[in-house]
């Protein structure tokens, strides 16, 4: 599971390449930047220690791909994940953009959710309220491209 945890990187990387409207755009980064902020603000006020689940982590064929990930002094994880909030509001946006790969799309972002903690990066709470996070940045990225912007497009 740790090739789908790095499509999150992709994900992350891709929307100014492929998304050519600058509302939507906006709307995107200033989502993406609210999810950032409380998913700090949760991880200063409750750190987590990832310690138990990485000491599981069995040694495969794969490891060094997952060290570079990893960090020796570094076993905090933030709550909620900020890998599937990210992910879930970048495929989101990127399923309304691109309807004829809603099926790969949503496939990216089940295997990055199921991913943080099958890796052992996160435990399975922070994912699914990582879930919770992306929806509620779904939900900005609705209201910012609807109120402010005045545009009747359907989603």
């Amino acid at each position: 599971m740790v090739i789908p945890y790095y499509f999150y990187y992709f994900l992350i990387i891709v929307p100014p390449f492929l998304i050519n409207d600058k509302v939507r755009l906006t709307c995107l980064t200033n989502s993406l930047i609210l999810i950032s902020i409380s998913s700090y603000l949760f991880y200063l006020l409750w750190p987590i220690s990832s310690s138990e689940v990485l000491l599981q982590v069995n040694d495969n064929i794969l490891l060094k791909m997952h060290s570079f990930i990893t960090f020796d002094y570094l076993h905090q994880n933030a709550f909620p994940s900020m890998h599937v909030a990210v992910s879930f509001l970048i495929g989101y946006v990127l399923i309304f953009e691109f309807p004829k790969y809603q099926l790969l799309i949503k496939l990216i972002i089940t295997l990055v959710f199921f991913a943080t903690f099958l890796i052992k990066q996160h435990y399975v709470v922070d994912s699914i309220a990582g879930l919770f996070l992306g929806y509620l940045g779904i939900l900005n990225y609705k209201r910012m491209y609807f109120l402010n912007f005045q545009n009747d497009e359907k989603f």
